[in-house]
């Protein structure tokens, strides 16, 4: 089993700083492929995006394997590289984590294991792995770097507070 981290995740958890707390709390392998390093490293120092120094320091401080995928015979189904390269790794063996929602309906439609990024942390609150305090400290930063939404932050928090705020 394999964390896939697509584009939109990668750069959510760089943005929000939360991508140590995120490594700190898989169990399984992170991996990306060459399109979304393409996406986040190369292109994102093309365009002078602060946060694409930011992630090749990461993925090489974590050792994140870059995954070369033949992407040509399913770019169709996607039209995006880094999703039909996830959906590819995801057939072959892996969870996907998304900060995207048309992409998370894509892969559920194509059966391919999803998970929305804000979904990880609530688990991994619910497996009694960070507490209350700490899923609502990365949930509030990652809304203020737009991979949730203002009403996906209350959910959760209401979802915390109906449990006591224990888990």
């Amino acid at each position: 089993m394999r964390w896939i981290l697509d584009a939109c995740s990668l750069i959510s958890l760089i943005q929000s700083n939360q991508f140590d707390i995120f490594a700190n709390l898989v169990q399984y392998p992170i991996i990306i492929d060459t399109s979304v390093y393409t996406e986040v490293v190369v292109q994102g120092k093309e365009f002078h995006y602060p946060d694409a120094e930011k992630a090749e320091l990461i993925l090489r401080k974590y050792k994140i394997p870059i995954i070369p995928i033949d992407i040509s015979n399913d770019l169709h189904l996607f039209k995006d590289p880094g999703e039909t390269s996830c959906f590819i790794l995801g057939k072959e063996s892996g969870i996907t984590i998304t900060a995207d929602r048309r992409a998370y309906k894509k892969f559920l439609k194509h059966q391919i294991p999803v998970v929305k990024i804000e979904q990880f942390f609530f688990q991994k609150f619910k497996n009694k792995e960070i507490n209350s305090e700490m899923l609502l400290s990365v949930l509030l930063t990652l809304e203020g770097v737009h991979a949730i939404s203002v009403k996906e932050y209350y959910y959760f928090k209401e979802l915390i507070q109906n449990t006591g705020g224990k888990n």
